[in-house]
């Protein structure tokens, strides 16, 4: 607006102390970057304690009659950010924002503009909602409307709002593969894994419980629970949804059995399961023994490595599945 109102103009310069009354003051231009060069384009003298008839105006020019714009506040409503501002949790306190969500008011007559920045901060990376939102910004943020002139308003530096929410990131936690001799119990050694999902920056993974679901061995396909972890986050574990799956590769290896007997000389090289006898099993557990293994020669000797030939293991109060040959050591000795 060129319109000078009243008070606006200084009029100098007078004789004997006498002032002078104006109307219809204008500047040649409206807008803050013309002050270089922008002056008081029209004015009309009237009566006060002077006569307007005693003065004459000068040539009006920005050297006699400058005019300087002053730049109008631009204020941001309460609660400036509008709409809302929501992702899943990722360790960040990174907002992205949209145009639509800038309130901005304050404006002279139709002027306007829009706010381009789409990177804001949440007042902290948990969890959440109604969080404050806040949005530093600068000139260059802005995009006038229509013939609005930036550079007529002072514009602000920052907004925020309550308008964020962080929900929780999915997390799926398991355990790497166990393997432990059988020991008659489902205790398994596991450690939390995250099998599924991502933690994030310094998150971190303790405690746990893990077992397996049968004592039973088995190569590479026993089953293991898991419950229990202790997700450290910095929120009480709340900035994840956990679920947990079962690892369904993990192996009891069986029991490696001891044997060892004494028998008489009778002239053969073979060694009856009667002969024998097993060692330690785990627990209580019991097993027989069935069949006849082999030494390597038929004469007399003491701990003679016996070849197991048909020797086997025969179910008791434990399964013989659970228990091997393998590892151990089977001696008889011939008197």
């Amino acid at each position: 607006n060129t319109t000078l109102g009243a008070g606006t103009v200084t009029l100098g310069n007078l004789v004997s102390g006498e002032t002078l009354s104006y109307s219809g003051a204008s500047a040649l231009s409206a807008q803050v970057a013309d002050n270089a060069s922008n002056y008081i384009a029209a004015i009309t003298l009237g009566d006060d304690s002077g006569a307007a008839s005693n003065y004459a105006l000068p040539t009006l020019s920005q050297a006699n009659a400058p005019v300087t714009i002053n730049a109008a506040a631009l204020t941001v409503i309460a609660g400036s950010l509008t709409g809302s501002v929501n992702k899943t949790y990722d360790g960040t306190t990174t907002a992205t924002l949209a145009p639509g969500n800038y309130l901005l008011s304050g404006w002279v007559n139709t002027d306007s503009a829009t706010i381009s920045k789409t990177s804001g901060t949440y007042d902290n990376a948990n969890v959440g909602s109604n969080k404050t939102v806040t949005v530093a910004l600068v000139n260059g943020d802005y995009t006038p409307g229509g013939s609005t002139s930036l550079t007529n308003y002072s514009l602000p530096t920052s907004v925020s709002g309550t308008v964020g929410g962080i929900t929780a990131a999915n997390l799926t936690l398991s355990t790497g593969n166990v393997t432990k001799t059988y020991d008659g119990n489902t205790s398994a050694a596991g450690s939390a894994v995250v099998s599924a999902g991502t933690l994030f920056g310094s998150d971190s993974l303790t405690g746990g419980s893990f077992a397996f679901t049968d004592k039973n061995a088995g190569s590479g396909n026993k089953t293991i629970s898991v419950s229990g972890v202790t997700l450290n986050d910095g929120n009480g574990g709340n900035n994840y949804a956990v679920t947990y799956a079962s690892n369904t590769t993990s192996t009891i290896s069986p029991y490696a059995v001891n044997l060892s007997g004494t028998r008489a000389y009778d002239g053969t090289a073979n060694v009856a399961a009667s002969a024998l006898t097993l060692g330690a099993l785990v627990g209580t557990e019991t097993l027989a023994l069935s069949g006849t293994g082999t030494v390597a020669s038929k004469n007399v000797g003491t701990a003679k490595a016996v070849t197991l030939g048909s020797l086997s293991l025969v179910d008791g109060t434990g399964l013989a599945s659970n228990y091997t040959f393998t590892g151990g050591t089977q001696t008889a000795d011939i008197t």
